[in-house]
């Protein structure tokens, strides 16, 4: 068997050598403890730094949009600037990912940062990675509305007749007119919702509307005038005209379009109507999914009376989601626009014709009950012996709520986690 080195026999068979062996190893230790510690303190600083600038990010991205475009490319640029704004102490700071979802109205922002050893670099061949995560939401309180009339003195501005009638179980019922006579029920027709804001008079029909109109409540701003409108480029149909089965897709639809006789099915996305009229006629009937008609122009206007089913959602992102029709206000021409159907209806969405009176007749259910319909319009007639029945409950559907439709409650961002 060999033996050990002189030195280390020497040392091992001295009682100095063995303490200062032993000192040096304790020393050693407390050195590299005092060390992991430094390292762990410096990271943990900059964890709770990371943590705020991501906090501060995925608030601002709320707080700023408040719905108007939950695209990622516009809430991106708002993380970045604030990322940056509140991290200038930190190095090579890399946000990860960020995450929108328009149906809770959150952002989700992810950061990390290289944390650097000092002491640790000993015992550890990379550095540590800090990260931080933080979901902001905007929390909405108050009575969403699901009729707007906007119209600030038109006697009426609401008018029902022929026994039809308006059904909002979850949301507020609204006519901006001062008029006396703003508000007209003829032929037992009824208004019943969760709360009826009317701030002029009520001509006729006063007994039938639940619940009674508030007396104190005032005229709202159009929520949706300066929602921010498509890119148009060059036509890609113009004058088009069908009349067999066929399925459309998005693109600009020049000199409006007309649909007649049987069932028209659309693939997702917007279609932009430029300079005429959206007709349907005939048998016609419109299903699509995540869908939104943009008409702007002149003539921009919907006329559909087919007698076939009307099924459509809306789109889901970009400026317009949550629109099943958005009628741009610098449009010209058209006065009216006219929806009509049989009880085959639905449509999950908003619609808004900001110039125009809405024409709404038909018999049976001109909207089948859906977790959310809204109609926006300057003035409304609705007449024939059906039920319109409209609601706001986001829980229920994929498609997102515009924030504009809860003006007059309070919205507040938050962190969530």
């Amino acid at each position: 068997m060999s033996k050990a080195p002189r030195f280390i026999r020497k040392m091992l068979c001295n009682e100095a050598g063995s303490l200062a062996v032993s000192f040096a190893l304790a020393s050693f230790g407390i050195l590299c403890s005092v060390g992991v510690a430094v390292d762990y303190v410096n990271w943990q600083r900059m964890q709770t730094h990371l943590q705020s600038a991501a906090d501060a990010a995925s608030l601002a991205a709320v707080q700023q949009l408040r719905g108007s475009d939950w695209s990622s490319v516009a809430v991106k640029y708002i993380v970045s600037d604030y990322v940056t704004a509140n991290t200038a102490n930190l190095q090579n700071v890399k946000v990860t990912s960020v995450t929108v979802d328009t149906k809770s109205k959150s952002v989700t922002v992810s950061l990390q940062v290289p944390g650097q050893r000092t002491f640790t670099s000993i015992f550890q061949a990379t550095d540590a990675t800090i990260v931080a995560n933080s979901t902001a939401t905007l929390k909405v309180s108050g009575q969403p509305l699901c009729v707007l009339a906007l119209n600030p003195t038109a006697a009426p501005s609401i008018s029902l007749s022929g026994g039809s009638s308006w059904i909002a179980p979850d949301c507020r019922i609204q006519s901006n007119s001062a008029a006396n006579n703003s508000v007209n029920l003829s032929g037992n027709s009824s208004i019943t919702s969760i709360g009826n804001c009317f701030v002029g008079g009520v001509n006729q029909g006063l007994t039938h509307i639940t619940p009674r109109p508030d007396a104190s409540c005032t005229a709202v701003p159009d929520p949706f005038a300066s929602v921010p409108k498509p890119v148009i480029a060059g036509c890609d149909y113009t004058n088009l005209n069908l009349n067999t089965p066929s399925t459309l897709s998005p693109g600009t639809y020049c000199g409006g379009l007309r649909l007649a006789n049987v069932e028209f099915n659309f693939n997702p996305g917007t279609y932009i109507i430029k300079d005429g009229t959206f007709v349907t006629s005939g048998a016609a009937g419109l299903v699509g999914n995540g869908v939104t008609f943009f008409l702007t122009g002149t003539n921009a206007g919907v006329t559909w009376s087919g007698g076939g089913t009307y099924n459509l959602s809306a789109t889901t992102s970009g400026p317009l989601a949550g629109f099943v029709i958005y009628i741009d206000p610098n449009s010209s021409g058209m006065t009216k626009s006219h929806i009509s159907g049989g009880g085959n209806t639905t449509y999950v969405g908003a619609m808004y014709f900001p110039k125009q009176q809405l024409i709404i007749s038909g018999t049976g259910s001109t909207a089948n009950p859906s977790p959310f319909t809204a109609l926006v319009a300057d003035t409304f007639l609705y007449s024939g012996t059906s039920t319109l029945s409209v609601g706001v409950d986001p829980t229920k559907t994929s498609v997102p709520v515009p924030s504009g439709l809860y003006v007059g409650a309070v919205d507040s961002p938050y962190i969530t986690n």
